[in-house]
């Protein structure tokens, strides 16, 4: 009489190396698709917090009224429009207008535009944006020792908004 041998030891060591090869597929994507985003002298940033609460509290002293619009003007392509305002709603003039846009899951687009006066209290410029998808907005407005700070995400599709 003839043993039959089972195939269950063959099934066994065939999960196991599917299981290791796709673990080896995924920690290789991971690897090589995410930066690992660490905040740069994280401690240091930590210890100045009190300042970051001391700016928030001058902003709000300072009573500046800024709003940040974006239009999809080509592929990709957004132009900022920027309009700040003081308490008494007097256009700002003469600011140094800095933006730093980013993407909320990499540092590798990130990048720094001025936005020009064009008028009163109006601030300007285009810039040209790689991906489509979110963006995370940081400006900076200062007039002298005055500094206003926005933060904003934003969206970008071919779709309507």
């Amino acid at each position: 009489m003839e043993t039959k041998k089972s195939i269950i030891p063959y099934l066994f060591i065939a999960f196991i190396l599917l299981y290791v090869t796709l673990d080896s597929i995924f920690i290789y994507i991971s690897k090589n698709s995410y930066n690992g985003i660490i905040t740069e002298n994280a401690y240091q940033k930590g210890l100045d917090y009190n300042q970051v609460i001391k700016e928030n509290e001058a902003q709000k002293k300072l009573g500046w009224i800024g709003n940040l619009r974006y239009y999809l003007v080509g592929k990709n392509l957004v132009e900022l429009d920027f309009t700040l305002f003081d308490k008494k709603y007097r256009p700002v003039k003469g600011a140094e207008v800095e933006v730093r846009i980013m993407r909320p899951v990499t540092d590798k687009y990130d990048t720094v535009v001025k936005l020009e006066e064009i008028s009163s209290g109006r601030y300007s410029n285009k810039v040209q944006l790689p991906l489509q998808g979110q963006w995370e907005i940081k400006l900076k407005a200062s007039v002298k020792n005055d500094i206003f700070f926005l933060n904003r995400r934003i969206t970008i599709s071919d779709k309507e908004q």
